[in-house]
């Protein structure tokens, strides 16, 4: 498996070995770059956050802690997306 900086056409290759043109198409980082920064880049995922993204996705729900999302839905009226798909059980 190549790493992140082996891609031509990321924003990481760019930064590292880009040219003048590319560079003018990246924005300076808000906050300073992690130390980390490239393992962090490299790592792999586990599976179950892989699920949980694509689950956020299929969703259009916001993805993060829950007390981010809880924000996020509450500013953005995103209620129906935390709720379940389908039509609700009978009560019993």
């Amino acid at each position: 498996m190549k790493s992140a900086e082996d891609w031509p056409y990321s924003s990481v290759y760019a930064r590292l070995y880009g040219n003048a043109r590319q560079m003018k198409l990246l924005s300076p980082w808000p906050v300073p770059e992690p130390q980390n920064y490239s393992q962090w880049l490299n790592a792999s995922q586990l599976k179950e956050e892989i699920q949980n993204i694509r689950y956020a996705i299929q969703r259009s729900r916001p993805y993060g802690s829950k007390e981010w999302v809880s924000s996020a839905v509450a500013q953005f009226g995103l209620e129906n997306t935390l709720r379940c798909r389908g039509r609700p059980g009978k009560p019993d």
